[in-house]
């Protein structure tokens, strides 16, 4: 596995106008590692009025990308199912002017359709899709296969997710890959054992609960700010730019930074 290392790199940030796009936009300022940052909006987008301008992002329409020389490129896509089909594109379009292309794509709700286009493009490019950049989350996730896998298929499973009522998927894409992790640790979850509520400005709650003779045990994970989700990417930004073609994931990324930890413990 690839040390989780980082790369001078250009950002393309393909939905700068929206919440979490602006808030990694605001927070590549704290990153020494980006060439250029560039924040790609539709026609009627403005950038947001609480935009850092210290962030040196450039809001630009796609045909409008000029990265600079030499330094590989990542775009991260916060948009939606049809804004990542577009993310496709622009990965390639940005290839063909003989730059090394990374995509990162933190979307829910993707449709069988645009995840085989993704894996067709990661035989060419480092491709990563992830429901949730939260190490949080990605712990979570490992703790649940532990719990699951320890407890046994005694232990009734459900999820329970809230997120704010713009959400347009459910159950969310962290709910299902909570979901996948418990089924890795033999318990599978049924399909109305996930709730989800969406309601007033929710970040994200997620709670896995396991009942069994006379205990229950609950896992939450619960963002306070979406600055969590904006340091995630960018942390999985500088990683990707390191690496060749291929599908990743968050627990290759996980383990990538285990693996330099110990090393750096040694």
């Amino acid at each position: 596995m690839t040390a989780a290392t980082s790369s001078t790199h250009t950002l393309i940030v393909h939905g700068g106008a929206g919440k979490l796009g602006s808030r990694i936009i605001a927070l590549s300022r704290t990153r020494r590692d980006l060439a250029a940052i560039f924040a790609v909006v539709r026609p009627n987008s403005a950038p947001p009025a609480n935009t850092d301008p210290s962030a040196h992002a450039r809001f630009v329409l796609v045909q409008d990308i000029a990265p600079p020389a030499t330094h590989p490129v990542v775009i991260i896509d916060v948009t939606s199912d049809e804004g990542t089909q577009r993310a496709i594109e622009i990965t390639r379009e940005i290839s063909e002017k003989k730059f090394r292309a990374a995509l990162l794509v933190c979307t829910t709700g993707l449709s069988d359709r645009t995840l085989t286009d993704l894996k067709a493009l990661a035989t060419r490019h480092a491709v990563m899709h992830t429901a949730n950049t939260s190490l949080g989350v990605a712990a979570v996730c490992a703790a649940a296969t532990l719990l699951a896998r320890s407890l046994g298929p005694e232990y009734r499973p459900a999820i329970i997710e809230a997120h704010h009522d713009q959400k347009k998927d459910a159950p969310s894409g962290t709910a299902k890959r909570l979901a996948t992790a418990l089924s890795a640790g033999g318990t599978p979850v049924p399909g109305e054992n996930i709730f989800a509520i969406r309601a007033g400005d929710v970040i994200g709650e997620h709670t896995i609960r396991l009942t069994g003779p006379g205990e229950v045990i609950e896992l939450t994970h619960r963002a306070t700010t979406r600055d969590l989700f904006a340091r995630g990417a960018l942390a999985l930004s500088s990683w990707l730019a390191t690496l060749p073609p291929g599908w990743y994931s968050m627990d290759q990324f996980i383990a990538a930074r285990s693996e330099t930890s110990s090393a750096a413990g040694r």
